[in-house]
């Protein structure tokens, strides 16, 4: 059998050598000699855990998912139990009254049933039981409109106003105004929205308005009692043609 340095040669025999002694040293660095310690290996406990890191930044929102599908429809509830008949209604019966009552001043009729309705009746006008007003009330206004048209002739030409409603008092020729533009404090109207503001206590004021006039001067109005008035013009020199219209508001203090 041939020698070791036979079969290895120098350079095996020097790694053989080393081997050894590497795995001697080894085996005393784990057994503590020469004052060394090994502690993982001879207690096996862990040392004490760090201060805890700063939570790290969100992560991204992960996708939604996909809806589901719709559960089935359940099954109809039983019908409920029928409910007692209810009690029959009270035909309402009606009485007159007069008078001031029941929130009417002209009396009406009370209907008592199920539930409890009055219906009044209509107050009365001024002048009594019909209603109708003989003279306008005061603080009252009435309107009209006039117009006129005449083609040939010469002289003065002429117009009526008539009141529905005469009025209460006499109009006197000083408190009739005619208006060809803009307002005054006694007629703040215009044509298209005549108005009038009385004197005073049955001293009525007549405010003619003109929409358009064609072949006359300014017309001047005159009195005729309480039932109305009229306007009297001069003709132009040049037109034959005459035509005027407007309206007027007269109104009672």
């Amino acid at each position: 059998m041939s020698a070791p340095r036979t079969r290895f040669g120098i350079p095996g025999v020097i790694s053989v050598i080393a081997l050894v002694f590497a795995m001697l040293g080894g085996a005393y660095a784990a057994s503590g000699s020469g004052g060394a310690k090994a502690t993982a290996s001879k207690t096996g406990k862990r040392g004490p855990r760090g201060p805890k890191g700063a939570t790290g930044p969100q992560g991204p929102a992960g996708i939604n998912g996909t809806n589901g599908t719709n559960g089935k429809d359940g099954v109809n509830g039983t019908t409920g139990p029928v409910g007692a008949p209810g009690t029959n209604g009270i035909s309402p019966s009606g009485t007159a009254f007069s008078g001031e009552a029941n929130g009417c001043k002209e009396g009406g009729v009370k209907y008592v049933g199920t539930n409890t309705t009055v219906i009044c009746n209509g107050t009365k006008g001024a002048s009594g039981e019909t209603g109708f007003t003989e003279t306008l009330p005061s603080g009252q206004t009435e309107t009209g409109a006039w117009s006129l048209s005449i083609q040939e002739g010469e002289g003065s030409v002429f117009t009526a106003l008539s009141f529905p409603i005469p009025l209460r008092a006499p109009l006197q020729e000083a408190n009739i105004h005619v208006i060809e533009s803009g307002t005054t404090t006694a007629c703040p109207g215009t044509a298209i929205e005549p108005k009038a503001v009385a004197v005073g206590p049955e001293e009525p004021t007549l405010c003619i308005y003109e929409q358009f006039h064609f072949g006359i001067e300014t017309p001047e109005g005159k009195p005729v009692g309480v039932g109305g008035a009229f306007m009297q013009a001069n003709r132009s020199e040049e037109p034959d043609t005459v035509l005027a219209f407007g309206s007027f508001a007269v109104a009672e203090g």
